[in-house]
C-alpha cells in the first residue's frame, strides 16, 4: 500500500469547516460500515505477503 498526499487549499468559514469536518465523519462511517471487512482481510494480505516469517505448521504445544 502505498501513501498519496493530496494538498487542499480551502477558504471558508468557521461554520463551514465544521459543516465539512460533520461530512467527512458521515462518509468514512458510512465507507467503514460498507467495507471494513473487505478492507480487514486485503490489509491482512498485504501483511502476509510482506512478512519475512516462515509459517511452519507445527502445532506441538510449548511447555514452561
Amino acid at each position: 500500500m502505498s501513501m498519496k498526499v493530496v494538498k487542499l487549499y480551502l477558504y471558508c468559514d468557521t461554520e463551514q469547516a465544521m459543516s465539512l469536518i460533520e461530512f467527512i465523519d458521515q462518509l468514512r462511517d458510512a465507507v467503514a460500515d460498507h467495507y471494513a471487512d473487505d478492507i480487514q482481510q486485503m490489509m491482512r494480505l498485504e501483511l502476509e505477503e510482506q512478512s519475512d516469517q516462515i509459517q511452519l505448521p507445527f502445532d506441538d504445544p510449548i511447555d514452561f
